[in-house]
């Protein structure tokens, strides 16, 4: 904060004028036209820096959740994938579903290509891939099917909910 910060509760506090009864003095009326200009001004510049600190802690706690999110689901995820690795099979097929498009080309791990055996495309070895990884090549395009572009649809469609 900066040294002229002065406490919001401070700058809305509205004036009184004093009403005098007899000998007794009561300050319970307040009067806006005692509210000189530049007190207005501030209360305005007060409520605009609130209103932008406001949208920044939401700007922030939205990218802390969508990150928290994501490391939470990527410690799960590497759990389940200790237990049992990813059916790269069904992956190129629930993709291929999704796309609507016969596959040119099918890329993967070494490792699990032979499981993907059976298709009407090639199936090439690319050490580039990791584990449960696919890259599957139609006319259109390619459809990255790699564990982090999955893992990241998952974390958009949970946080659209």
């Amino acid at each position: 904060m900066h040294d002229a910060f002065v406490p919001l509760a401070e700058y809305l506090r509205v004036p009184v004028a004093p009403v005098v009864l007899g000998e007794v003095e009561i300050c319970d009326e307040p009067v806006a036209e005692m509210l000189p200009q530049q007190d207005e001004v501030a209360v305005d510049e007060a409520l605009a820096e609130l209103r932008r600190f406001r949208a920044a802690l939401a700007d922030a706690l939205d990218l802390r959740v969508e990150m928290l999110l994501a490391g939470i689901a990527a410690s799960v995820l590497a759990r389940e994938l200790r237990l049992a690795p990813a059916d790269v099979r069904a992956v190129v097929a629930r993709e291929l579903a999704l796309s609507g498009e016969s596959p040119i080309r099918i890329r993967a791990h070494p490792s699990e290509c032979e499981s993907l055996s059976g298709w009407d495309a090639a199936v090439v070895a690319d050490p580039s891939l990791r584990r449960g990884d696919v890259s599957i090549d139609l006319q259109s395009g390619t459809i990255a099917a790699t564990l982090g572009c999955r893992l990241e649809r998952a974390i958009v469609a949970a946080a659209s909910v």
